[in-house]
């Protein structure tokens, strides 16, 4: 009765409204505004902007709960109510255009009203940000149809770049025709440029992006490099949402139009470094770890952050955009110049050389179908480098025949380094052959290397001969003679044995035979050692820890993953032989080293299969129990442990009384842990 909410909006001095509006977080809603709003009886030009913002996104919330109800279960009074809401949003509606499109549009309150939404784009809540957007969209887009049909034809140009950011006209189109919007550029650019890091909405990043591709100011060299380094974050550790951008299996003109912006918002960049003064620095000495110095064979130089020259290097392994190939081939030249070595970088805070191009970059240049960049990625590698890239998936035939033809050279330049490299023979044969069935050429002298070092007793190498198919049963049944099975030694390879037991491809030409065989040789090894340990034999061979060590090997190598898959799918095969390991420990709690291996090989298999997209299945079951067993067993170890080594201690310290009650309290039940 008092109207106090509407008296305070009068006051304006102090403006104790403005300043509690101002405390709130920009991601905080503030729905009492709704109900100063609704009291004001039409005098909404004595309100702060923020109220009217604030009221405006209360209000999309209302609409967005009302549209869901049938309006014909409304009563009377309820349709009234609708009806007097509405005309209050249109009337605050107009309020608003008005303070940015109206003849009494000031500096002050176009930056009020636009940041106020503004801030809340890079809001961490998905539906403040989905609010936020809403206002502007109400805010601008009606604007800008209340000035006639005159501002129509200039859109078209923009329309013809996608039409799936024709939701995003508020900001592509209708922001930048705003009478004040060279004041709000510097605000709108830093507020965009925060939220392409929380933003999760694919269509979204690419309008913010465009947006900054075309309106940033970057008239500043400071303003220019934070551009380019928040933009270069996004390509670097944004993969998911660089994926979904850029996938192959659906080209669209929406990423090429922000394929065109971002090598637009680089190559502008790398330019204007190339031409500042060398040594003119503009980053805080604390960031200059991440900044290299840049040096070109024509003597220009250049200091950037480390990102930065990665984000342009990920870009030009996309490929040249469709429409305009005029700022890839620029930054092309940049860095990959016909005929020219590569710039050399150096750390500018101790001056070393850096490595420009790390090995999982390169990875991405040899996938890449820009040739220029594959071969610069092949040169001067390390005979390791070229074996584990050989081993990579998703590479074009064209690359994998130039990487078989290096390996060719390493065999001829220095046969031995290569060989101390490969861990598995007989699958690198294999490799080599599918490479020669999908097209590539090359590899022959090192597949040669591969085959003249096999033992020529093992199974495997009998696989690639029988092509000729009347002999190849008899090659089949050379693993099992009646019911006998193949008895292993410490000469065998457990890793080669394992991918033939869990193929890593599903192609039929990896499975030269059966793999429940060897599998079940191997379960008949474990098995037989498992019996010794259980008997207190004090020698055994050790064929448990060497299969625990080689599958710990392959699950650290690059094709973890893909073995991971082949136990999922061979889950009646891997199930056993996990059991078998877990026996094994349970019968050892004492091999500390054993337990902590087979946790980790445990926890490195559930991070692959625990993967979204990834079908559950007996295998993830087995794994999540045995895991959590040895977890606390390990646990329980350490707290017996460390309970002996006080008692030892306490020992030492010849208290007996105190050692007899420690001693007593040792076997205690785990529950209570």
């Amino acid at each position: 009765s008092l109207r106090l909410g509407h008296l305070l909006c009068r006051s304006r001095n102090p403006d104790f409204l403005l300043h509690i509006i101002q405390r709130q977080a920009s991601s905080q809603s503030m729905p009492w505004l709704a109900d100063l709003v609704q009291s004001s009886e039409g005098s909404l030009d004595v309100l702060p902007v923020q109220c009217l913002c604030e009221f405006l996104l209360h209000d999309a919330v209302d609409d967005a709960a009302s549209g869901e109800e049938d309006d014909e279960g409304e009563s009377k009074e309820q349709k009234a109510k609708k009806r007097q809401r509405q005309q209050k949003q249109r009337q605050l509606l107009g309020r608003l255009q008005d303070l940015l499109l109206g003849p009494k549009a000031d500096e002050q309150t176009t930056c009020e009203v636009l940041d106020y939404f503004l801030r809340r784009l890079g809001s961490s809540q998905v539906a403040s940000r989905v609010l936020a957007m809403k206002g502007l969209s109400l805010v601008l887009s009606e604007g800008s149809l209340r000035d006639g049909e005159e501002k129509e034809p200039p859109m078209e140009e923009d329309v013809g770049d996608t039409d799936v950011l024709q939701g995003y006209q508020w900001l592509l189109r209708d922001l930048p025709r705003l009478p004040l919007f060279d004041s709000v550029r510097s605000t709108t650019a830093l507020a965009l440029q925060q939220a392409i890091h929380m933003e999760t909405d694919p269509q979204t990043i690419s309008a913010y992006l465009i947006y900054l591709s075309q309106h940033t100011p970057v008239e500043e060299q400071a303003q220019h490099s934070d551009l380019a380094l928040d933009v270069a974050r996004l390509v670097v550790e944004r993969s998911t949402i660089m994926s979904h951008l850029f996938s192959k299996l659906s080209p669209s003109a929406a990423s090429d139009a922000v394929l065109s912006a971002l090598l637009s918002i680089f190559s502008r960049y790398v330019r204007r470094m190339r031409q500042s003064k060398e040594g003119e620095e503009v980053y805080s000495w604390s960031e200059s770890q991440d900044q290299v110095f840049l040096r070109w064979s024509s003597g220009e130089t250049a200091t950037m952050h480390i990102l930065v020259v990665h984000a342009m290097v990920i870009l030009l392994t996309l490929g040249p955009p469709r429409a305009d190939d005029s700022e890839f081939q620029a930054l092309l030249d940049i860095w990959f110049p016909e005929e020219k070595p590569l710039p050399t970088a150096f750390l500018v805070d101790t001056s070393e050389e850096a490595l420009l191009l790390p090995d999982w970059l390169k990875l991405r240049m040899i996938r890449s179908e820009v040739l220029r960049l594959v071969d610069a990625a092949l040169q001067d590698l390390e005979p390791q480098q070229l074996l584990l890239f050989v081993q990579s998936f998703g590479i074009p035939v064209s690359s994998m025949s130039k990487l078989l033809q290096f390996l060719d050279q390493a065999v001829a330049h220095d046969p031995q380094t290569l060989e101390q490299n490969i861990m598995d023979k007989n699958y690198m044969a294999h490799l080599v052959e599918v490479q020669h069935e999908r097209g590539a050429s090359g590899g022959q002298t090192f597949h040669s290397l591969l085959t003249a070092s096999l033992p020529p007793r093992r199974d495997s190498t009998e696989a690639p001969k029988p092509k000729s198919s009347p002999e190849q049963p008899i090659g089949q049944g050379r693993i099992r003679v009646g019911t006998q099975l193949r008895v292993l030694g410490p000469e065998d390879d457990l890793a080669g044995m394992f991918l033939q037991i869990f193929p890593l491809s599903l192609d039929p030409r990896w499975q030269s035979s059966s793999p429940r065989p060897v599998a079940l040789a191997l379960q008949q090894a474990l098995g037989q050692e498992l019996a010794r340990v259980v008997q207190g034999s004090p020698e055994v061979p050790g064929i448990t820890v060497r299969v625990l060590q080689a599958l710990a090997t392959l699950l650290s190598s690059p094709h973890g993953g893909a073995l991971v898959m082949s136990m999922h799918r061979s889950h009646f095969l891997a199930c056993p032989l996990l059991r078998q390991l877990c026996q094994y420990q349970r019968c050892v709690p004492q091999d500390t080293g054993f337990s902590s291996l087979f946790l980790k090989v445990l926890l490195q298999m559930l991070q692959w299969l625990d993967s979204p997209g990834v079908e559950g299945g007996p295998l993830r079951a087995q794994l999540r129990m045995l895991a959590s067993q040895a977890s606390a067993g390990r646990r329980l170890s350490d707290v017996r442990g460390g309970l002996l080594r006080l008692a030892e201690a306490l020992a030492f310290r010849q208290d007996l009384e105190v050692v007899s009650s420690t001693v007593r309290f040792q076997p205690v039940s785990p529950l209570w842990w």
